[in-house]
């Protein structure tokens, strides 16, 4: 939006610098794989990839836990416990500071 009011208030603006500086906005954002930008005159339009989108969703709430623990001195379930249980110690020594 803030990129068409400017469009439209500056009738010398160049839209292809205003979609250059979107696209790079999206390329910082690391957005490029489910947003694009089209152009409709002087109009910029981003434009979600609803195929995209739901395919990154199957990886909501994933995480990856990297270690560099020897297989023989711990399996990955010990591992992902260890950091499980890490999440409790840190909740308790929040709730310990909180009180003092």
């Amino acid at each position: 939006d803030e990129r068409n009011k400017y469009l439209s208030e500056h009738p010398k603006a160049n839209v292809s610098t205003a979609l250059a500086v979107v696209n790079e906005r999206i390329e910082k954002l690391n957005i490029s794989g489910f947003i694009s930008v089209e152009t409709s005159g002087r109009t910029l339009t981003i434009k979600p990839d609803e195929n995209a989108l739901k395919e990154i969703s199957h990886l909501d709430g994933c995480y990856v836990i990297r270690s560099n623990l020897p297989a023989d001195q711990g399996s990955m379930d010990i591992i992902h416990q260890r950091y499980k249980d890490l999440a409790n110690v840190e909740w308790a020594f929040r709730t310990m500071k909180s009180d003092a």
